[in-house]
């Protein structure tokens, strides 16, 4: 009688759990660039970590289209029929990029019936080669985190007296932004894109960042 109850009491639970898994796949687990900090000499290259409920799950196709600043990535799958959760792991070339900051959309698509399934983002930026259009910073600052969801952290010894931020085609977001006690700036009303952060200490020197907003 207790084995009879232990089964169904777990069969139950393992259909639950079934359920929960293979409802949310397939899936995009992460994307990472490399290299980290890429300039315009670098070929551009994406990795993507997916999960899929059944297997094999290669990839079949993809296809890169640029538009100006906006990168789009389709990635196709045709996961066969064995029943194990496969997870697939694939590196795409963007190829060699003009200098500028960059949203990428990636889109896992399931063939034959071509249907997005799950969708991710990833903003970079690609550098000039050092010495070509380089404005060093006067102080130094660290930005964390970068992307961000809601707020950010600053990190620097300067004294600073004035924040400012602007969006990448330089219009002007926020005039300025008091700092508080533990250096956190609330951006969590702003949309999801690259920003430019300046900052200008008592002494009139300016450090200007890139900040990433994604709430994805």
């Amino acid at each position: 009688m207790k084995t009879i109850k232990l089964k169904q009491l777990l069969i139950p639970g393992l259909i639950l759990f079934s359920q929960q898994v293979f409802g949310q796949l397939p899936a995009i687990d992460s994307l990472k660039m490399i290299p980290d900090n890429p300039t315009i000499a670098d070929e551009i290259k994406i990795i993507c970590y997916a999960t899929f409920p059944s297997g094999s799950c290669n990839l079949e196709n993809h296809y890169v289209t640029v538009q100006g600043n906006q990168i789009t990535l389709n990635l196709e799958y045709n996961p066969g029929a064995a029943t194990y959760i496969c997870h697939d792991v694939d590196t795409v070339s963007l190829g060699n990029l003009e200098a500028g900051d960059y949203e990428l959309d990636v889109n896992l698509i399931i063939m034959p019936m071509d249907v997005i399934e799950d969708h991710d983002t990833l903003y970079f930026s690609i550098g000039n080669l050092l010495g070509i259009n380089e404005h060093p910073n006067n102080f130094d600052v660290s930005i964390h985190p970068n992307p961000f969801n809601k707020e950010i952290r600053i990190e620097t010894d300067a004294i600073i007296e004035t924040i400012e931020l602007n969006s990448i085609s330089g219009q002007k977001v926020s005039k300025e932004i008091n700092l508080n006690f533990d250096k956190k700036i609330d951006l969590s009303d702003l949309k999801d894109g690259i920003y430019l952060l300046t900052l200008t200490d008592v002494k009139g020197n300016k450090s200007t960042k890139r900040v990433f907003k994604s709430t994805l």
